[in-house]
C-alpha cells in the first residue's frame, strides 16, 4: 500500500471516529440539577456534561405553573446559571430541564424543592379575631395560620395557645402541629364570665405571633359546667399554673469573682411549683448585709407574656468585693411575692469586656452631625476613658448614680467604633462597654443621572418631565426654574420626578436643583440642566419607535464583560448610539450607559469577578427615538481565569486614539446601590433618556 493510500485511510478512519464520538456524545442522556433552597434564597442550575459548541438554556416551571427561560453559560462542558432569589419566593416543587438553542439536546424534567422560610410573626394570623361563647357548656374554635415573609404556609410546627386568664381549657382540635396549609386549630372553653385574650406561641420557632384573638364568655345559669378529663391534646389555660406564689433566683453562676458582671434568671412559681407563664408583674431587686453597698443590681423590670414567667437579666449583677451577699427580688405591687438568695463572691479583678459599662447614646446608625454625645451608665464614681477606633479621645467620671456623658470633638466623615473603658487610678482598664459602630455622613446628596422628557428644544407651554437619580433616599427634592419652585415626588422605579409646564416665551432657562437627604444634608446644583424653549420643538420631529436590538451576546474578561449585537436599521432616522442597561438581577437592571457611536460592540469595566451580571440593549436614533422594548437579556460572570482574549471595543469603533477608554469609567454608573426598579418591565427601558452622561459636540443632549 502506498504512503498516500495509508495517509488517506488514516484520515478517513479518524474522521469516522470523530463522527462516531460526536454522535455518541450528543446522544448521551442529559440531566439538569438544582439544590433545594429556602423561599427568598438563590440556587444554582447546572447540567450534566454537554458539548461545548452549543448555546444552552434552562426551562424552569414554578409551582404556580409559570415557566421561565434562562440563558446558560457553558464551563468545562457543564451548563450553569444562577436562579436568583427573585424567582424562589413561592415554596413548592420546581421542575427544570436543559435544552440547546438548535433543539438537538433536550433533557428530561427533574425537580428541586423550595421550602418555606422563617415564620413571620407579623403576617401569621389567628382567626377569628373576635367571637363569643357561653360559659359552662359552650366552646369556641381558634385557628392559627403560620406563614413566612412571602405568604408561604409553614407546616409541621408545634404551636401552643396561651390564655390571658387562668380559668378554662385549651385543647387541640386535631393535631398539635400545623398541617400542609400551615394551619392548626384549637378548642377553647372557660367557666368564668368575661373576655379572654389568646396568644399563639410557635414552640418550634421559639417565637410568639403578633396577632391576638379574643373570646367573650357570657354566663348561662341553666347549665352546669364541668371540666372534661384531660387527654394527650389538652393542656390547661396559661400553661396550667395557678396564682403566683413566689419568685426564685435561678441559674446562679457557681464561680463569681468580684468585679465581674454575671447573668441571673428570675422565675415566677405557683404553690404547686409550676411556672406561672402569664406573670406580668413588676419586680425590684435589693441587697442586704455588710456588702450591700458593693452590689450593682438590675433596674426595675416588668414581665411580659413573651417572658413566659421567666427572665434572664444578662450581665446585670455586679459585686465589687469578695464576700457574702444577700439578694432579694420582690413584686412592687405585692410584698408577699418575693424571693431571696445568698451568694458567695471571690476575689478577682474585673475582666475587660465584662459589660458593666453600657452606652445608651448614640446607637448604631448613620449621623449627619459630626459631634456626638456619648452617654450611658457605669459603676458609680468610676473613672472612664472614651475610645474612637481604639484611640483615646477623652475621659470623664461617672456620677454617684453611675451615669456619665461625654461630648466628642468633630468626627471625620466615615466609620467610627466607639466604646467606653472603666480604669483604675493608674490607668489599667478594668472593664469596657460594648462597641457602638456609627457612620458620620455630613456630605450632601449627589446626582448620578438626569433625564428630561421630551429631549431637545421644548415648545412653549408644553409638558416637561424631569427625572433625577440619586444614590441616597431623599427627604425633599425640588427644582427652581423661571421663578417658580416645583417639588419632586419619589417614583417607585427608583428616581425622583417632577412635571411642569415650560415657559411661554422663547429662550434658555437655567434650572437650580435642590436636594435634601434623610439626615438633613442639603445640596444645590445650578449648572446641570438648562431648558431651551423655542420653535421646532419635539412635536416637529417624527416620533416613532425603532426596531429592537437583536442577538445580544456577552463574553467575559478580567473585571469586564464584552457585549456584541446585530446592527439596527431604522426606517426613518439613522441610529446615533446604543444604550446598555445592566444590573445584578434580570429584572433589576439598575445601571445604564450610552455608547459613543453606532458601533455594535461595547464593554462594561470595573465589575466584580465571580459575580453574575445581566445586560440588555436598546437603540437610540439621531432625534432621540428609541427601541420599542429591551433586547434579549443576557448574563455573564467576569473571571480572568475563564475569560478569553477579547478585542477591545475601541478597535471596532476606531476610537482608541481619542481617549475613549479613559472616558469610559466616568460614563458607567457607579457600583453599589443603584436606581431601584429602573426596569421593572422591559417595555419601560426605552423611556429613559440620559442627558447627564453623554456629551456630543461639547454640549449635553
Amino acid at each position: 500500500m502506498s504512503i498516500y493510500r495509508k495517509i488517506s485511510t488514516i484520515l478517513l478512519l479518524a474522521a469516522l471516529g470523530l463522527s462516531l464520538t460526536a454522535t455518541t456524545f450528543a446522544s448521551a442522556p442529559v440531566e439538569a440539577y438544582a439544590m433545594d433552597t429556602v423561599a427568598g434564597s438563590r440556587t444554582v442550575l447546572r447540567s450534566s456534561t454537554l458539548p461545548d459548541s452549543q448555546s444552552y438554556y434552562f426551562l424552569v416551571e414554578k409551582p404556580d405553573g409559570q415557566s421561565l427561560k434562562l440563558p446558560a453559560s457553558v464551563t468545562e462542558s457543564v451548563a450553569l446559571t444562577e436562579f436568583s432569589d427573585y424567582w424562589t419566593r413561592e415554596s413548592g416543587n420546581y421542575y427544570i430541564s436543559v435544552h440547546s438553542e438548535d433543539g438537538l439536546v433536550n433533557s428530561v424534567k427533574s425537580e428541586f424543592y423550595v421550602h418555606a422560610g422563617d415564620v413571620s410573626t407579623t403576617d401569621s394570623a389567628l382567626d377569628p379575631d373576635n367571637q363569643t361563647a357561653r360559659t359552662y357548656d359552650d366552646s369556641a374554635e381558634i385557628m392559627v395560620s403560620l406563614v413566612d415573609d412571602y405568604g408561604n404556609p409553614v407546616d409541621k410546627h408545634v404551636v401552643q395557645l396561651i390564655s390571658s386568664t387562668a380559668g378554662g381549657n385549651i385543647r387541640y382540635a386535631n393535631s398539635h402541629m400545623t398541617d400542609d396549609f400551615g394551619e392548626i386549630s384549637f378548642i377553647v372553653e372557660s367557666a368564668e364570665e368575661g373576655t379572654t385574650t389568646y396568644t399563639a406561641y410557635d414552640m418550634t420557632a421559639d417565637t410568639e405571633l403578633d396577632a391576638r384573638a379574643k373570646v367573650a364568655y357570657f354566663e348561662d345559669a341553666a347549665d352546669v359546667w364541668a371540666i372534661p378529663e384531660p387527654d394527650e391534646y389538652r393542656y390547661s389555660a396559661a400553661g396550667g399554673p395557678g396564682e403566683i406564689d413566689r419568685l426564685e433566683f435561678e441559674d446562679i453562676p457557681t464561680d463569681m469573682p468580684s468585679g465581674e458582671a454575671v447573668s441571673i434568671t428570675v422565675t415566677a412559681y405557683d404553690s404547686e411549683d409550676m411556672e406561672v407563664i402569664d406573670y406580668e408583674g413588676e419586680v425590684r431587686f435589693y441587697a442586704e448585709g455588710d456588702n450591700a453597698d458593693y452590689a450593682t443590681l438590675p433596674p426595675d423590670y416588668t414581665f411580659t407574656l413573651d417572658d413566659l414567667g421567666s427572665h434572664t437579666f444578662s450581665l446585670s449583677f455586679l459585686f465589687q468585693h469578695e464576700g457574702s451577699y444577700s439578694l432579694g427580688v420582690v413584686d412592687t405591687d405585692d410584698a408577699l411575692i418575693y424571693g431571696e438568695i445568698d451568694v458567695e463572691v471571690g476575689d478577682e479583678l474585673i475582666d475587660p469586656g465584662s459589660g458593666i459599662v453600657t452606652i445608651t447614646n448614640p446607637v448604631t446608625g448613620t449621623y449627619s452631625n459630626p459631634v456626638q454625645v456619648i452617654s450611658g451608665t457605669a459603676v458609680a464614681s468610676s473613672d472612664l476613658e472614651i475610645y474612637d477606633n481604639d484611640v483615646v479621645v477623652g475621659d470623664t467620671t461617672a456620677d454617684v448614680n453611675g451615669a456619665f456623658s461625654f461630648t466628642t470633638g468633630l468626627l471625620a466623615d466615615g466609620e467610627h467604633s466607639l466604646y467606653v473603658a472603666m480604669v483604675n487610678d493608674v490607668g489599667t482598664i478594668l472593664a469596657t462597654s460594648s462597641i457602638i459602630d456609627i457612620t458620620v455622613d455630613d456630605s450632601a446628596p449627589e446626582i448620578t443621572d438626569i433625564v428630561v422628557e421630551p429631549i431637545g428644544i421644548i415648545n412653549p407651554n408644553s409638558e416637561v418631565t424631569l427625572k433625577v437619580y440619586v444614590e441616597d433616599t431623599l427627604a425633599n427634592g425640588s427644582i427652581f426654574i423661571d421663578g417658580t419652585l416645583y417639588d419632586m415626588v419619589e417614583n417607585p422605579f427608583g428616581y425622583y420626578e417632577v412635571t411642569f409646564a415650560s415657559p411661554i416665551e422663547f429662550g434658555d432657562y437655567p434650572a437650580v436643583i435642590i436636594l435634601t437627604d434623610q439626615l438633613g444634608n442639603e445640596s444645590r446644583f445650578e449648572d446641570l440642566f438648562e431648558l431651551t424653549v423655542g420653535p421646532g420643538g419635539i412635536e416637529d420631529v417624527q416620533q416613532t419607535f425603532i426596531p429592537n436590538v437583536l442577538n445580544v451576546v456577552a463574553d467575559y474578561n478580567d473585571h469586564q464583560v464584552i457585549l456584541k449585537w446585530d446592527t439596527v436599521m431604522p426606517n426613518v432616522y439613522p441610529v446615533d448610539h446604543y444604550r446598555v442597561y445592566f444590573g445584578e438581577q434580570p429584572d433589576q437592571l439598575y445601571h445604564a450607559v450610552d455608547t459613543f457611536s453606532a458601533a455594535t460592540t461595547w464593554y462594561v469595566p470595573d465589575l466584580i469577578n465571580g459575580k453574575t451580571y445581566y445586560f440588555a440593549v436598546i437603540a437610540v436614533d439621531i432625534v432621540g427615538n428609541i427601541s420599542d422594548s429591551l433586547s434579549n437579556v443576557v448574563s455573564a460572570v467576569p473571571n480572568p481565569k475563564l475569560g478569553g482574549e477579547i478585542e477591545d471595543p475601541c478597535v471596532a469603533e476606531g476610537t482608541c486614539d481619542d481617549g475613549a477608554l479613559d472616558d469610559m469609567e466616568d460614563d458607567v454608573s457607579d457600583t453599589g446601590p443603584g436606581i431601584v426598579g429602573l426596569l421593572f418591565a422591559s417595555g419601560l427601558g426605552g423611556y429613559f433618556y440620559n442627558v447627564g452622561r453623554r456629551r456630543k459636540n461639547g454640549s449635553l443632549v
